[in-house]
This record gives C-alpha cells, sequence and structure tokens, in this order.
C-alpha cells in the first residue's frame, strides 16, 4: 500500500521512527541498521512494509530497499513474523544474512 515515506524525522529511538509527511506522522518499526543510517540525519526515507492483521495494522520501515527484500523474505520463513524478522535484520545486515544463508 505505501511504498516510502519520505519527510522529517518526527521522533527516532533505536525501535521506531516516526516520519512526518505533509504533517501526518507515520510510526514505523525499524531495525537497529536502519537507525544507524538515518540517525543524525533530520529528514528520511524508508521503504516500507504494512502487516495487516485482525487486531492490528503495523508498518515497517527500512532505509534500503535490499533490506526491506530480506524482511519479505524472512517473513516467508514458516514460524517468522513480523517482529522475528525485525529482530533478525537487527542482529545483521542484509549482507551478512546473506552469507551466513549461503554457508
Amino acid at each position: 500500500m505505501y511504498y516510502y515515506l519520505n519527510g522529517e524525522i518526527g521522533y527516532l529511538d533505536l525501535k521506531t521512527a516516526v516520519i512526518d509527511c505533509g504533517g501526518v506522522g507515520y510510526k514505523c518499526a525499524i531495525t537497529l541498521n536502519t537507525y544507524k543510517q538515518i540517525s543524525g540525519k533530520s529528514r528520511a526515507k524508508l521503504f516500507t512494509y504494512l502487516s495487516v492483521r485482525e487486531d492490528a495494522m503495523e508498518l515497517y520501515g527500512f532505509a534500503d530497499e535490499t533490506e526491506k527484500t530480506f524482511f519479505e523474505m524472512l517473513l516467508g520463513v514458516n514460524g517468522v513474523g513480523p517482529k522475528a524478522a525485525i529482530a533478525i535484520l537487527s542482529d545483521m545486515t542484509p549482507s551478512e544474512l546473506s552469507a551466513v544463508l549461503a554457508t
């Protein structure tokens, strides 16, 4: 639904970024890698994934499309949900994860 958000960083911590787009703040769960890439900046562009469940809608944001692609691939693994995928990608970069999977 949302491909990316581009705007001012309204709030940022290790797990959450709020991107202000035209006066609306979009809260995104982020990885530690994304945090490192956007920390210290006033603006950010985050590629997004919207998770829709019966009881919640959650937005996940990534500093680059590669990380988002790996997130979506992890969701395809049986038993891995969005929160587990975010945790995995917070522990290693997509290139590190790719190397681990190759070996």
